[in-house]
């Protein structure tokens, strides 16, 4: 019985996922939701109570193989050339994008939702801790980390931009971030250390 109601949430959740998709977050109804799971309007809402319910359930997932991806990257950084380093930021998002490319253009398209920021904000803090550790690594020593934690918000919000407008072009994708990153980040090691030498 419990794998038939495991197997009846996928569903509402798939569902969820490709109407938030095609109809915005916003139009999108729990009635039309439930009819594309093949249940009952009554029935959906013994497992989700609200959209934001679902939404809640869509952005968690994302949130936790986006973190294990954060986890997995090298910790070798003092070894490892800026480039490289950012290459595999580049090879986790574009991974990341394949499997989750609904996901994230539901997210997109839900990001004036409270969940939204606060997901983006949760990333955000993750992806700035591991830009400082990447910079610490470089023995580069500041006196806070503002400056980091300003480059990789910019690094961030210009990759979120990147994978808008990619709409589903994996190579288009891999090439501008690419581009990005080289633009953001090459040396970023040795102006950061000059930076850091001004004593700001």
């Amino acid at each position: 019985m419990q794998i038939l109601k495991d197997e009846v949430k996928k569903r509402i959740i798939e569902a969820s996922k490709n109407r938030f998709k095609t109809d915005g977050f916003q139009k999108a109804s729990m009635r039309d939701i439930a009819k594309d799971a093949g249940i009952s309007t009554g029935n959906i809402y013994r497992y989700f109570l609200t959209k934001t319910h679902l939404l809640d359930e869509i952005l968690n997932d994302l949130q936790n193989d986006l973190e294990e991806s954060l986890t997995y990257i090298s910790e070798e950084y003092s070894n490892m050339k800026d480039k490289a380093v950012f290459k595999d930021f580049i090879d986790k998002i574009v991974a990341l994008y394949e499997k989750h490319k609904i996901e994230l253009e539901v997210m997109v398209g839900a990001k004036n939702e409270k969940q939204f920021v606060v997901f983006k904000e949760n990333i955000l803090n993750m992806f700035t801790n591991k830009i400082i550790d990447i910079v610490k690594s470089k023995e580069v020593e500041l006196e806070d980390n503002t400056v980091i934690a300003s480059v990789s918000r910019a690094l961030f919000e210009g990759a979120m931009y990147i994978i808008e407008i990619s709409n589903g072009n994996i190579e288009k994708l891999r090439r501008e971030l690419t581009l990005y990153m080289e633009i953001m980040v090459e040396d970023l090691d040795k102006r950061v250390r000059k930076v850091a030498k001004r004593g700001i």
